[in-house]
């Protein structure tokens, strides 16, 4: 009689893990099957008040999985912190094929201990590259200096965080 209750169990159990799995598999679909352009916005907006909040972890994932597999979360943790976002606003978005284009106006200012005195904030705008991988959007890491988007190819990079391989400078 245990046996048969405990046999029992499992298989609803194990129907339920399915039901969930499924489940899952639809909201999958779903969210692809959604406009990507408001799939874009959102997914910026989430990027822009993850920074603002200081998500360091939302901030990365929201990265390109290519990118994420070179650049370890502790390097990446390395090149955060001087640049402090206060506000944001998304002020336009364009889709080229897998490359959305979001026009991005932020507020920010930098902070770093050998400041003698603070920086004063203030607002700039510019154009940020997003790529869809699978049907979802994730930010292209925008380098802070020179040209934010040099091609680079983060799958030769390696995995675990070495530094990736970076076009010559002319």
């Amino acid at each position: 009689m245990m046996r048969r209750r405990t046999m029992a169990a499992g298989l609803r159990g194990l129907l339920l893990l399915l039901v969930v799995i499924q489940a899952g598999c639809a909201g999958t679909k779903a969210l692809a099957s959604r406009d990507p352009g408001e799939r874009l916005r959102e997914r910026a907006r989430a990027y822009w008040d993850a920074r603002v909040g200081r998500d360091l972890a939302a901030t990365y994932t929201l990265h390109e999985p290519a990118f994420r597999r070179a650049v370890t979360m502790t390097a990446f943790a390395q090149g955060r912190g001087v640049t402090q976002v206060l506000e944001y606003e998304i002020l336009g978005k364009r889709i080229e094929g897998d490359l959305g284009i979001v026009k991005v106006k932020t507020k920010s200012t930098f902070t770093h201990p050998k400041l003698v005195k603070p920086v004063e904030p203030s607002w700039s705008e510019f154009d940020e590259q997003w790529v869809r991988v699978d049907g979802e959007w994730y930010r292209k890491f925008r380098f802070p200096i020179g040209d934010p988007y040099p091609p680079v190819d983060w799958n030769a990079s390696g995995a675990g965080g070495q530094r990736p391989v970076l076009p010559p400078r002319p």
